[in-house]
Formats: C-alpha cells, structure tokens, sequence
C-alpha cells in the first residue's frame, strides 16, 4: 500500500489527536500511539484520526464541483506562484520537503502545486492533505494518492508532531494559527489565500444584489495573521475568467454563496449562456515571528 509505505518513510511525522504522544505504523496497517490509540489506514488510501464523526455542509457533490473548478485552470496563476515559491526554497541538508494542506478537501490544490513544484529542486517532495470531511479526504485518495498522504482530522488538534512541515498552505480555509506555528520547522513558511472584495462579485451581485465583499474582513484577516507570523510577501492576484455551462454550474455548486441564495436567482444564473466572473485572492506568505 502506497499509503503505509510513505509512513514508513517518514517516522515522527504524527503524533495522537487524543492524548498528543508519538504515533508509529503498525503492521502497515495501523497507526498506534504509546498509549494504546489506535487508527487504522483505510482501503482507499487515507487515515481517519478523528474519534468521532461530524456533519457540515461540505459533502461529496461540492468537493467534485471545486475539483472541477480547480482542474478547469480557474485558480492556475495562484496555484503556479505557490508552487514557485515551494520550488525556490532551500532546505538544510538533505531534507526532504513536507508539505502540509490544511483544510485541502479534495486535494485539487495540493496535488496542482505538487505537481508543479516538482520542476525545482524538490521532486520528491511529501504531501500531506489535512480536512475534517472525510467525502472530501475519499475523493482527494481515490484521484491523487503518489507521494501524498491524505488525513481525516481536526486542524485544532492536529495528529502531526511539532516541526514537522517546511511549508503550510491555508487556502480560502480557515485557520489555527496555533497550530501552524507548532507545525512549522524553524525555517517554515505559512501561504494564506484569502479572498478579496471583487472575489466572485458578478455571482454575488446576482444572488445578493452586492457587488464586492466587505474589505474590513480581508482587513481583520491580515491582521491576525501579522500577529503570529511576520509577512515576507503579500501578493494580489486579479483577474476574470469567462465560464460557460457547465462549469457555471459547477462554480455555484462550489461556492458557499449558493447556500442560502433565493432558488429562483440561482435558476437565473445556472441558465445563462455564460458568464465573466472575477478573480480576486491575495496570497500572503509569513515566516515565524524573530524570537
């Protein structure tokens, strides 16, 4: 199994959700920690480090449909910088670079930035994907499984050992900054994708009849992040791409937006011809604060 054999490779990368002490592969089945937890890896290559199962509204038609909108290239001028900035780093020794997705869903962005930072010098760099959604992690096992580890789990409680993850991406998901900085290595990067006021304006102002979001969330963002990391770049992507059905269909499906739309409005736009939707993400990258 693909799956144990990347574990193997890589010992001390987890620690318990339950009780944070060191987990080992047992019988390339089984991650178990000294206090006798035990996870076991599933068929479909992932582990489920959750001790109970939750609910939300993120489910399997909304992690096909941002898979789509991923794999149609709507995101690739953000993917492709992310991926130069992982491929332009410089490790101590021999390292090999681990990165860590937290929040990946169904892996689209992951396995893009892998598969294009792979021209730079970290070919064999390790993916690790961390989502509470297990329909989200099954999808992300079943399409994208070479030297990438997938994890049902909570970001709050992370089952990773401290230091383990040369960089971390948090893309259009939420954080636990905490958490980040544990994960890190001392020389660690953190690359947050946080949306702007123009992000998905067009479908807002369909579905709301407003234009942009509100810039004092962006702003509060920012600000947060400037709390635990110092900002080494902040850069603004802005663009349009022109979607027809049906990717149209796939974007509204993807996006929170729909959630609580008038049907009637979402009828008008799924019947359109097409649309110009607009592009609006500035990716922010920190290191650890200077002790």
């Amino acid at each position: 199994m693909i799956l144990a054999g990347l574990m193997a490779a890589n010992p001390g990368l987890f620690c318990c959700p339950l009780c944070a002490s060191p987990m080992s592969l047992t019988e390339c089945k089984s991650l178990i920690c000294s206090n006798h937890h035990c996870f076991d890896l599933a068929r479909d290559g992932y582990i489920n480090l959750l001790s109970r199962p939750t609910g939300g509204k993120y489910g399997k038609e909304l992690f096909a449909s941002r898979k789509a909108i991923v794999n149609s290239g709507f995101f690739e001028p953000v993917d492709t910088y992310i991926s130069g900035l992982i491929a332009g780093r410089k490790l101590a020794g021999n390292s090999s670079h681990r990165i860590l997705d937290a929040g990946c869903g169904e892996g689209s962005h992951l396995a893009a930035i892998q598969e294009l930072a792979a021209a730079g010098p970290h070919r064999s760099l390790l993916g690790v994907g961390l989502d509470i959604s297990k329909e989200g992690i099954l999808l992300a096992a079943r399409n994208f499984n070479e030297n990438t580890i997938w994890c049902v789990g909570d970001l709050a409680h992370s089952p990773f050992g401290s230091g383990q993850f040369h960089s971390i991406l948090s893309i259009l998901a939420p954080s636990s900054y905490a958490e980040f900085q544990r994960l890190l290595t001392p020389d660690g990067i953190i690359v947050k994708v946080i949306p702007g006021p123009g992000y998905l304006q067009e479908l807002r102002e369909l579905l709301y009849g407003r234009l942009s979001r509100q810039t004092n969330v962006d702003s509060e963002i920012r600000e947060r992040f400037s709390e635990t990391f110092e900002i080494t770049e902040a850069r603004r992507f802005q663009y349009k791409v022109s979607l027809e059905p049906p990717l149209l269909q796939q974007l509204v499906s993807m996006t929170p937006l729909s959630w609580a739309a008038d049907q009637n409005k979402l009828q008008t736009v799924l019947q359109l011809n097409e649309l110009e939707i607009s592009v609006d993400l500035t990716v922010l990258v920190g290191r650890k604060q200077p002790s």
